[in-house]
């Protein structure tokens, strides 16, 4: 090999390990934030642990987030912009603690093949004042409007089967206290939204089947639905 061509082919092993770690990040990158959130999360919330932490780079963000699962349960998203690390914690707690609620709920008393979660659209900052309060319940009260549950069932809901396992999910949601915007999904495409103001008037199968989306010729929705897993 020519004294050129070494230097060439170094050339585009340097060029394409900064395009690598350009998008990726680096391994050295990854450790330190790891450290940098291990002593964040250590000294902003004393009380719990990590058990796991995923450090990912972010190139449209220009910057590194974690993924932190907590021994209470919980996971968060940590991330830093501007030299200032941030964290959904008070927002992830009660998503977690709701979820697991819910979804017992679901698969032991509806349909087994279901799953349900709560997304609570709100910043730490907002929950953070309600993190000593006992219950969602409670919690609800100050946040109705920013959350909101995804029910995804395993039947079509035109099936009067499927359609009383909707009702029973709403029921549940209305006795405990934690009334909010619903989204029921088959097979994980949304096929009704329900308006927390609209949950008292849904008393019957057929009360629900009359809220089933209708869809345009092009196959849009007619409202936007975040993306969720389900």
């Amino acid at each position: 090999m020519g004294k050129y061509t070494t230097i060439l082919l170094v050339v585009v092993i340097e060029l394409i390990g900064f395009g690598y770690f350009k998008v990726k990040g680096t391994p050295w990158g990854k450790t330190a934030f790891a450290y940098k959130v291990e002593d964040y999360i250590q000294r902003k919330y004393p009380s719990i642990n990590i058990t796991k932490q995923t450090v990912s780079y972010s190139f449209k963000e220009m910057g590194y987030h974690s993924t932190v699962i907590l021994n209470e349960g919980s996971t968060i998203e940590v991330k830093e912009y501007d030299e200032k690390i941030t964290d959904n914690y008070y927002v992830a707690k009660w998503e977690a603690k709701v979820t697991k609620e819910i979804d017992l709920f679901i698969k032991g008393n509806v349909n087994s093949n279901a799953s349900a979660k709560l997304i609570i659209d709100a910043t730490n900052s907002e929950m953070e004042p309600y993190n000593n309060l006992s219950s969602f319940k409670e919690v609800n009260k100050y946040i109705q409007g920013k959350s909101k549950f995804f029910v995804n069932l395993s039947e079509d809901l035109l099936n009067e089967e499927a359609l009383k396992e909707g009702l029973a999910a709403i029921r549940w949601i209305e006795e405990k206290g934690y009334t909010s915007n619903l989204v029921f999904f088959v097979n994980k495409e949304p096929v009704i939204i329900i308006e927390s103001n609209q949950i008292k008037s849904i008393s019957s199968p057929e009360d629900l089947k009359k809220l089933k989306m209708k869809f345009s010729h092009d196959g849009n929705y007619p409202l936007v639905v975040a993306k969720v897993s389900l």
